[in-house]
């Protein structure tokens, strides 16, 4: 059948030459059967079309094709009935137009739809040996698949207009909910994605048993739940992983073609890989600018306890009881410790990105770590004159564990709380049993935390707002909770935070399971 101009052109030459046969069929009238037997042969041999045989009453006096019969009509509908009586009323003008116009000695070729298939048809006059017109010819060919490749590939065309325009994954998301609804009419639509194993936005449409089909495998599925609607969706996978769905429902029962399933894996695909891509452009740019702020922050964090030294060695020159040598060096021993601990802070985030922070596991008591992680911020809290307590609420507990890491991480969340608690107030550890795992909880009578800043505490380089650093008087380089996270989940435990809001104190929990 044809599939493009250049073929169109082939073809209404192909009609010419089967009216140029009708003087070679040994006749000179329509009605003789010689005639248009000759012209029924050759619609049975032609696959995808209709050949339709007028006389000049504008009575059909053939219709046949494989195509006629796909378009939901019979021979009888057309042979021996006039134009008129035929075709539809709204129609009627256009076909009379085209079928005088042949019988007035000239052709057509025009491109229309009839039930839903597309057709280009080609009109031209047969005519006895003296040149006079004794009928019209027209020959329909099917050429559907044509024009849904032809639509298919312009809603592609868009899609990729809309992709290459688009700043962020929403924008995406709006283009090819448009498209689809543009593709397959009216249905409901949604591209839903998958984080942490959880899906985001689902819509009412979409119960657990489709969730379950669509998740399990990756090809178009089609599922057709209760209320009589008709579903039809796939997943994305990247790296191994499914990272979205995309769903169409149609509320009245409809069957999914072969060409439906297609459309949407092509377009969830290039949907899904172009969202993943300005998702992780997004993600570099913001981590670009973490780490711009996170050495603005280390220079800022560097500079104050180097400015402290450089003060004190000025000071130690100068000779006479005016100046506290003691105090000096102590003061400067303090401001080594706090530029120490900087740089080992800095020195396990590289550890742990580069894969290299190892543990030696043994099997020890877990009070003792949280008694060496007590003392070890002990000086802190004494500084602030803060209270720090201790209790154990359970009998002796063993754990697998690296000790000193697991010490490090347990004073790194009670340092924490020291450091975001005002002067004179409370730091309790506690220490039980919950099931199969220890619990260590660190409370706090402090500043508390918003939820946004909940939410992003353990990422890295994660701050607190500019106002809750701003009432503790402290600061940091945003690494720490995120060190101690990998620390804990490392020795397969978890971290939480949880606090009532800003102003109300905050409390980490420590959860190891108990070998």
């Amino acid at each position: 059948m044809p599939t493009s101009p250049a073929e169109n052109r082939s073809a209404q030459a192909h009609v010419h030459q089967l009216a140029s046969a009708f003087h070679h069929t040994a006749t000179d009238s329509l009605t003789q059967d010689s005639g248009i037997a000759f012209y029924r042969r050759v619609a049975e041999c032609l696959p995808g079309g209709v050949v339709f045989v007028v006389d000049p009453d504008l009575r059909y006096q053939l219709a046949a094709g494989a195509s006629l019969d796909a378009a939901g009509f019979t021979p009888s509908d057309f042979e021996g009935r006039l134009l008129k009586d035929a075709v539809p009323e709204e129609d009627y003008p256009h076909y009379e137009r085209d079928y005088l116009t042949i019988l007035q000695g000239g052709e057509f070729t025009r491109e229309h739809e009839v039930n839903g298939l597309s057709f280009v048809t080609h009109g031209v006059p047969l005519t006895d040996k003296a040149g006079e017109i004794l009928g019209a010819l027209v020959v329909s060919y099917d050429i559907s698949d044509r024009k849904s490749e032809e639509r298919r590939l312009l809603l592609f065309k868009a899609l990729g207009v809309a992709i290459r325009e688009a700043a962020t994954a929403a924008d995406i998301e709006t283009s090819t909910i448009r498209l689809l609804r543009q593709y397959f009419g009216d249905v409901e639509c949604a591209l839903l994605e998958v984080d942490e194993d959880r899906l985001q936005n689902i819509p009412p449409w979409l119960d657990e048993d489709c969730l379950e089909q669509l998740l399990a495998e990756p090809a178009p599925q089609a599922v057709y739940p209760a209320a009589g609607r008709a579903v039809l969706g796939c997943s994305f996978t990247s790296d191994g992983r499914v990272v979205g769905i995309t769903a169409v429902c149609s509320d009245v029962p409809r069957p999914w073609s072969t060409a439906d399933r297609e459309f949407l894996r092509e377009v969830s695909e290039r949907a899904w890989v172009h969202m993943e891509r300005l998702r992780l452009v997004a993600a570099l740019r913001e981590a670009d600018r973490q780490k711009d702020r996170f050495l603005a922050v280390l220079a800022h964090e560097l500079r104050n306890p180097l400015a402290v030294v450089r003060n004190g060695l000025d000071l130690l020159k100068i000779a006479g009881p005016a100046v506290p040598q003691d105090r000096v060096v102590q003061l400067m021993e303090q401001q080594f410790t706090h530029m120490g601990r900087l740089i080992e802070d800095v020195l396990d985030v590289s550890y742990i990105c580069h894969g290299r922070m190892s543990l030696h596991l043994e099997r020890v008591s877990l009070w003792q770590v949280v008694e060496s992680a007590v003392e070890a911020a002990r000086p802190a809290a004494s500084a602030k004159h803060q209270l720090l307590s201790c209790s154990e609420d359970c009998d002796e507990l063993a754990v697998e564990a690296d000790p000193d890491r697991l010490t490090q991480a347990i004073a790194n969340i009670i340092t924490n709380a020291i450091k975001y608690s005002p002067a004179r107030t409370d730091i309790r550890v506690d220490v039980r049993r919950e099931g199969d795992r220890a619990l260590v909880a660190v409370s706090d009578d402090g500043i508390g935390m918003s939820v946004e800043t909940r939410q992003r505490l353990f990422d890295l380089f994660a701050r607190g707002d500019d106002a809750e650093l701003a009432r503790a008087g402290a600061g940091g380089l945003g690494v720490g909770m995120w060190v101690t996270r990998q620390l804990v989940e490392a020795h397969g435990g978890t971290i939480h935070a949880s606090s009532q809001g800003v102003g109300q104190g905050s409390t980490f929990t420590i959860a190891l399971p108990l070998p």
